[in-house]
């Protein structure tokens, strides 16, 4: 059964029931209006296909891109005008009022046609702790909303990763990506041998790090690039920093003595040098 979900007026909503019910494999899960919708009861829902009033593209834009990358959006419109817009959104399809059951099903069978092409998801060859480890030195992003343009970035050019509202920014010594993906989905992906998350909005490159100030983080020696470490990440970055650490030894841990000949090789080298008077 594909499940659909209608934001938009309510007399659309109840043409759009009418042509739902009649046809076989399709069946309403939920609806609201274009005021009223919440991103989290359409996912309760859980539709295939969302058929969205296409005023709402152009008020909330990076919201439906987003909900576009989980279900398969239709766009009711009185004309072709924002087709374009549509489709560049990730639209699966454009419907033009009055609504009518032969475009209805138009889409639907586009949806079922997209499904049966879609490949199956493989899992990962090798997996760590939800870690993939494919990714070594380098890895492509999808950079356009559509996922045509891949980019190849060199794990080492990174220096650090900042989520923005719907999308990532890598940032490099003198260049900015925006990728497509959530921050979760980039520490997952990413290998730690390189990469540490250590804000909730940032991943930083280890390599990069010049130095660090209490709880701040500079990278490439660059004052602009200061990065706070937050308090959810800060005992992971100090753990793995402290085996950077060059340590001071005294000399009699170093030659193996116990406190005690120590102690007497101290009072013998105070006696020769006449450091040290006996009563």
């Amino acid at each position: 059964m594909i499940n659909c979900y209608v934001i938009s007026d309510y007399k659309t909503i109840q043409t759009l029931e009418k042509h739902i019910n009649k046809f076989t494999l399709t069946k309403l899960s939920g609806y609201s209006t274009t005021e009223e919708y919440d991103i989290e009861q359409i996912s309760a829902c859980t539709p295939k296909i969302v058929f969205v009033d296409i005023e709402l593209l152009k008020t909330n834009r990076p919201t439906l891109i987003r909900l576009g990358q989980e279900y398969s959006i239709v766009y009711l419109a009185e004309t072709k005008a924002y087709a374009y817009d549509a489709f560049e959104a990730n639209a699966l399809d454009y419907i033009l009022r009055p609504l009518n059951n032969g475009a209805f099903e138009k889409s639907i069978n586009k949806f079922i046609s997209f499904s049966l092409l879609a490949p199956p998801k493989q899992p990962p060859v090798v997996q760590i702790n939800h870690r993939i480890e494919s990714i070594t030195d380098s890895f492509f992003i999808k950079s356009d909303f559509r996922g045509q343009k891949e980019l190849l970035i060199k794990c080492n050019d990174v220096l650090f990763i900042e989520a923005e509202q719907n999308y990532v920014v890598l940032r490099t010594h003198d260049k900015k990506f925006i990728c497509h993906n959530t921050l979760k989905e980039m520490e997952e992906s990413l290998p730690n041998r390189y990469f540490i998350r250590v804000h909730k909005s940032y991943i930083i490159n280890y390599d990069k790090i010049t130095s660090v100030e209490g709880n701040v983080i500079i990278l490439d020696n660059n004052e602009t690039f200061r990065i706070q470490i937050g308090s959810t990440y800060k005992k992971a970055f100090f753990e793995r920093k402290s085996h950077k650490i060059i340590r001071k030894k005294n000399y009699f841990d170093l030659v193996g003595y116990s406190k005690y000949a120590a102690l007497l090789l101290c009072i013998t080298s105070l006696l020769e040098n006449g450091d040290l008077m006996v009563l």
